[in-house]
C-alpha cells in the first residue's frame, strides 16, 4: 500500500507540474550577521511567472536580495518584495525579460548596480522615499520604460 500511495503522489506531482500549476516557490537563504536573512536563489530554474518573497522565513525577517539571486528567471512577470527589505544586490533581477511588474516597499534603502538590467518588458518604475542609494546601470536596456516616479527626498 505505501508503494502505491507514493506512485500516486509522484504521478500526481508530476501531472501538476506538466498542467503548468506553480508550486509554492522555495528559497536559498543566509544569516546575515544580525540575524535576519537574505535571499541567496530561487530553488528550481525559470518556474515562476508571479512571485511573492517573503517577508519572514522560519521567523526571521528577509532584509535582502542577495546579488544575481534572480537572474534569468525569464518567465517572472511580477515580483512583490518582502515588507522589511532593506537592499537589493548587484544583478539581482538582470535578464528577467518578462518582468512587467514590481512592487517596492517603503523599507527599501539600497538598489544595488545592474539590478534590473535588461529587464526588456518593465514598464513602470515607482521608487520609494527613504531610498539612499541606486548603482549605476540600474535600469540600463530597459527598452519599455514609460513612467518614472521619483519620491520627493
Amino acid at each position: 500500500m505505501k508503494k502505491i500511495s507514493s506512485l500516486l503522489v509522484f504521478l500526481l506531482s508530476f501531472s501538476l507540474a506538466s498542467c503548468g500549476v506553480e508550486s509554492e516557490p522555495e528559497f536559498e537563504v543566509q544569516l546575515k550577521e544580525d540575524n535576519t536573512y537574505e535571499i541567496v536563489s530561487l530553488k528550481g530554474d525559470n518556474l515562476y511567472k508571479e512571485l511573492v518573497v517573503p517577508s519572514e522565513i522560519n521567523g526571521r525577517k528577509v532584509t535582502s536580495i542577495g546579488q544575481i539571486a534572480f537572474t534569468y528567471q525569464t518567465k517572472l512577470e511580477k515580483v512583490t518584495l518582502p515588507t522589511y527589505l532593506e537592499e537589493i544586490g548587484d544583478s539581482a533581477f538582470m535578464h528577467c525579460i518578462n518582468l512587467t511588474n514590481i512592487t517596492m516597499p517603503s523599507t527599501l534603502k539600497k538598489i544595488g548596480n545592474s539590478v534590473f538590467e535588461s529587464c526588456t518588458s518593465l514598464s513602470s518604475v515607482t521608487l520609494n522615499e527613504g531610498l539612499t542609494y541606486i548603482g549605476s546601470q540600474v535600469f540600463s536596456n530597459c527598452t519599455s520604460i514609460r513612467e518614472f516616479n521619483f519620491p520627493d527626498s
